[in-house]
């Protein structure tokens, strides 16, 4: 989420509290994007002190462990299937380069 994305969701959430006559507490952690327009009239929000949402939203964590795990595991196997299709190309092209040199020495 940007905080342009963040904000514009933020001021039309407090437009319709403020049409339900409704004032919410909100807390967040302090992600980057969640930056808090000044004009809010129904919605008082809060941040979570810094490393906090691991303890206040535990499953985020396993969440994102698994996640990390598989974009690894990704990474890994397409660093090492570009390194092997590189090898092959340069394999081909010596290969041809060597057939080509014997017919004009022939």
């Amino acid at each position: 989420m940007t905080a342009h994305l963040y904000q514009d969701w933020i001021q039309q959430w407090d437009c319709e509290l403020q049409a339900e006559g409704r004032k919410i507490l909100l807390p967040q952690d302090n992600f980057s994007g969640h930056i808090v327009p000044p004009n809010l009239q129904s919605i008082r929000v809060e941040n979570f002190e810094p490393n906090l949402t691991a303890h206040v939203q535990p499953k985020d964590q396993g969440i994102i462990r698994c996640f990390k795990a598989h974009y690894r595991a990704k990474f890994i196997q397409r660093a090492v299937d570009r390194y092997d299709n590189t090898y092959e190309n340069l394999r081909h092209q010596s290969v041809a380069g060597n057939a080509n040199g014997r017919q004009g020495m022939e």
